[in-house]
């Protein structure tokens, strides 16, 4: 680690119950995102956000540790928001040959998973359920979905939530 990050995660930690105080104060006023990720630039003198996702990639990049972390605020998250509510449809982007966006669909299903929901992976483009093979060499299974009146299904699976981690800018 080099010596600016090593001060800049000391500097941090030191102020982590500073930090924990302000998020709190702001969640007590407007309620967070399901999720979402912030790509930071660090120039060596200062860092700043770019660029917000509502729609994030990259949990197959965590660690164990913090994807046992996520799992236990996704459980925490949904308790306060959602309570009783525990079949959940993640919506994917259509990226059928991205092997690592696909790992990571599959991680993010684990941890939701984890958080003691039943989760199906659906998309609106397909007529027919699809196996994709993701970078780990497993498959993930896609159901089509249905919609009847004002409800979405897949597959006769009907979701109490709907997760989507999809921009649609592809229609």
């Amino acid at each position: 680690m080099s010596l600016v990050k090593k001060i800049l995660a000391e500097k941090i930690s030191s102020r982590k119950d500073e930090i924990d105080g302000f998020f709190a104060e702001k969640y007590s006023v407007t309620k967070p995102l399901f999720y979402a990720s912030v790509d930071i630039r660090h120039s060596g003198y200062k860092i700043v956000p770019v660029d917000t996702n509502l729609f994030p990639a990259g949990f197959n990049l965590l660690t164990e540790r913090q994807k046992q972390l996520a799992t236990q605020q996704v459980k925490i998250y949904l308790e306060q928001n959602f309570s009783g509510k525990n079949k959940i449809l993640i919506i994917p982007e259509n990226h059928d040959r991205n092997k690592y966006y696909l790992q990571n669909v599959k991680t993010l299903k684990q941890i939701v998973e984890g958080a003691g929901t039943e989760v199906e992976l659906g998309r609106i483009d397909i007529q027919n359920e699809v196996e994709l093979e993701t970078a780990d060499g497993s498959f993930l299974k896609i159901q089509p979905i249905n919609r009847t009146e004002n409800k979405a299904s897949a597959s006769g699976f009907e979701p109490d939530l709907v997760i989507v981690n999809n921009d649609f800018s592809s229609g």
